[in-house]
C-alpha cells in the first residue's frame, strides 16, 4: 500500500493527455468496430455483437471493458451470437446507482438489456467481477440462463487485492485528487508487474495495449469518479451473495488460473466444490487472472465442448 501511495505522489509530478468523451468514443467505439450504444433505464450502455446462433454474453471484470475479449471472440462468433458489454460504470457505459446490492442491480440491468435485444435466454462467460455478476444473474433470473462459464471468478470471501484497494481513506483521497494525472503512467508501470494478473503469453503486444486502453478509458472525461466509486464498493463488498451459490442449477464450467493472485484459487475452488459439486472445475496450469489474454486458443478449446454439450 505504501508503494502505491509513493508511486501516485511521484507520478503526480507528470501529466498525461486524457481523452475527451468524443475522442474515447472515436478510438474505442467506432462504427467500424461494430460498437453500438443503447439506453437502459436512461443510462447509456456500450456493447458489441457479432456472429449468429445461440446468444452468448461476455461480462468483463474490474476496471476493464468489452475490448478485453478481442482475442477470444473470433473463436466464439463462428457458432454463437456473441454479445459483449461495458459493465455499467466501466468503459463507455454510464454507471448504475451504487446503493443497495450491486450484483442484484446488475442482474436487473442485464435482464432489461436482454429484453431490449430480444434475447430470451443466453449463456454467460464472466471474468473476475464479471464472473460474480454472471453467476448471481443465474441465481436471480434462472429462467434467462442456459449455461455459465466462470474465468478466475469472484464469489467467496477473500482479501481484496492491494492494487485495486481504495478503501484506505488517504489512498482514496490521493487517487480522487490526482488520479487523472497519474493513472495513465501508473497503469503502464504497475499493470504488467502486478503479481498473478497475467502469466506468460504469446500476445505481449496485445496485453500492453490493454493497459493503455484501461488507463485511457479510466481517465477519459467523467470516468475516474465512477471507477473509484466501483472499486470502493468492491473493496467493501460483504460477499453475502456467496450464501446463494448453491442455488445455481445451471451447468457451470469453472476455470481458474493456478497462478492467480488477484482472486487466489485456494480461496475460491474449495468453496465451489462444496457449493456446486456438479460443476465442471478445471485449474488452468501456468495461467493467472486473465486467461483470455494469455492463451485464447486453449481457452476456447475448453469452453467450446462445454457450451455445445
Amino acid at each position: 500500500m505504501k508503494n502505491t501511495v509513493l508511486l501516485l505522489i511521484l507520478l503526480s509530478l507528470f501529466s498525461c493527455n486524457n481523452l475527451t468523451e468524443k475522442e474515447a468514443i472515436a478510438k474505442y467505439a467506432s462504427k467500424a468496430s461494430q460498437s453500438k450504444f443503447i439506453s437502459i433505464d436512461n443510462k447509456k450502455v456500450h456493447y458489441r455483437e457479432s456472429g449468429s446462433g445461440e446468444p452468448l454474453i461476455l461480462i468483463h471484470g474490474v476496471v476493464d471493458s468489452l475490448h478485453t475479449w478481442d482475442l477470444l471472440v473470433p473463436f466464439l462468433e463462428t457458432k454463437y451470437r456473441v454479445i459483449r458489454i461495458d459493465v455499467p460504470g466501466f468503459g463507455l457505459s454510464e454507471p448504475l446507482e451504487l446503493n443497495g446490492n450491486l450484483p442484484l442491480r446488475f442482474s436487473n440491468f442485464l435482464k432489461s438489456f436482454m429484453g431490449e435485444l430480444n434475447i430470451q435466454k443466453a449463456s454467460l462467460i464472466g471474468n473476475s467481477l464479471g464472473g460474480l455478476l454472471s453467476w448471481t444473474f443465474a441465481v436471480n433470473y434462472p429462467n434467462l440462463v442456459n449455461k455459465v462459464v466462470l474465468l478466475s471468478s469472484g464469489g467467496f470471501p477473500q482479501k481484496f487485492p492491494w492494487v485495486f484497494d481504495v478503501t484506505n481513506t488517504f489512498v482514496n483521497k490521493v487517487i480522487r485528487t490526482f488520479g487523472n494525472e497519474t493513472i495513465g503512467p501508473l497503469t503502464g508501470v504497475v499493470g504488467p508487474r502486478v503479481p498473478g494478473l497475467v502469466a506468460d503469453t504469446k500476445h505481449k503486444d496485445f496485453v500492453s495495449d490493454q493497459f493503455l486502453r484501461i488507463s485511457e478509458l479510466m481517465t477519459s472525461q467523467g470516468n475516474l469518479k465512477s471507477y473509484i466509486d466501483l472499486l470502493e464498493y468492491a473493496g467493501n463488498y460483504d460477499y453475502s451473495d456467496s450464501k446463494r451459490a448453491s442455488e445455481i442449477k445451471h451447468p457451470m464450467l469453472i476455470l481458474h488460473g493456478e497462478k492467480d493472485q488477484i482472486i487466489p484459487v485456494d480461496t475460491q475452488i474449495p468453496q465451489w466444490k462444496k457449493s456446486s459439486p456438479n460443476s465442471t472445475i478445471k485449474i488452468l496450469r501456468n495461467s493467472a487472472h486473465m486467461p483470455h489474454w494469455e492463451d485464447p486458443l486453449r481457452l476456447s478449446k475448453l469452453i467450446a465442448p462445454f457450451l455445445a454439450h
